[in-house]
């Protein structure tokens, strides 16, 4: 694809933002002219730092010398090139140039009629309705995970209160032991809250380590993004697991902390 297509060179004097320098140096200046690279384009093109390309210019021919590889972040909407040569070499060649503003909603229209009267020759190509369609794709992602999530933690509420109640005449007994030694109901309530709390905290952390590896999987390998996650879920996640656990855990076991202890041992 790199020979079947239209080679499109610009010239720069400083290294864009989206770009990172990988091999080589930028713009030598030691008199022979020079491209840079983009690291997939030149591996395609199986060349490297040092190697010599030919490029036809309407029937002239330039050569350059790779002097650099770079790396491209190509999801920045940043108007970026396979090919950027050091400037003073084709400022004399036919060109057209590329330009980004951002504008607020409400003036897009006004501009692009300004300019079509201005420069008729000038094409003009609006973002914001793509990017708006990329972001309300993503939004309706993160909503079904978040539905998710929540439908799993309610059937793990369920489940709880399932097994708690199962455990119904143990829990009795232990309520029942617990008063007879002494302990006040508020006492057997902090006693289930804290069991219950800390098996909320620890399904909440492996939750989120679950969800930030799955999260990490998916936006490093399969979109080809930079991955920057919060931290704060391993905060929240914990907490909500306790929040939700102790509530859930404390009104299943409500019947066993209603059971008087003489019954519970006659039993």
């Amino acid at each position: 694809w790199v020979l079947t297509r239209e080679q499109r060179l610009t010239y720069l004097d400083e290294l864009p933002e989206s770009n990172t320098l990988l091999e080589g140096s930028w713009w030598q200046d030691d008199g022979r002219p020079e491209v840079s690279l983009e690291e997939g384009y030149a591996e395609d093109l199986g060349v490297g730092v040092g190697s010599e390309l030919v490029f036809d210019v309407q029937g002239i021919p330039v050569e350059f010398v790779v002097t650099s590889l770079r790396s491209v972040v190509w999801q920045s909407f940043g108007i970026n090139f396979f090919l950027v040569a050091e400037p003073g070499l084709l400022e004399d060649a036919p060109q057209f140039f590329l330009a980004a503003a951002r504008l607020e909603e409400a003036r897009e229209p006004g501009v692009q009629d300004a300019i079509a009267r201005s420069y008729p020759n000038v094409t003009l190509l609006p973002i914001r309705p793509i990017l708006e369609k990329v972001f309300e794709v993503l939004k309706r992602l993160a909503f079904g995970v978040r539905v998710l999530g929540a439908v799993t933690a309610l059937s793990g509420i369920v489940i709880l209160s399932g097994s708690i109640s199962a455990t119904l005449l143990r829990r009795a007994r232990e309520v029942a032991l617990w008063k007879t030694l002494g302990v006040t109901r508020k006492g057997v309530v902090a006693l289930f809250a804290v069991e219950y709390a800390l098996l909320g905290v620890t399904a909440g952390f492996l939750g989120a380590l679950g969800a930030w590896f799955l999260a990490w999987g998916f936006v490093a390998g399969l979109t080809d993004l930079p991955a920057e996650l919060s931290g704060w879920v391993f905060l929240w996640g914990p907490l909500g697991g306790a929040l939700l656990a102790t509530v859930a855990g404390v009104a299943a076991s409500a019947r066993a902390l209603t059971v008087s202890p003489i019954a519970s041992l006659r039993g």
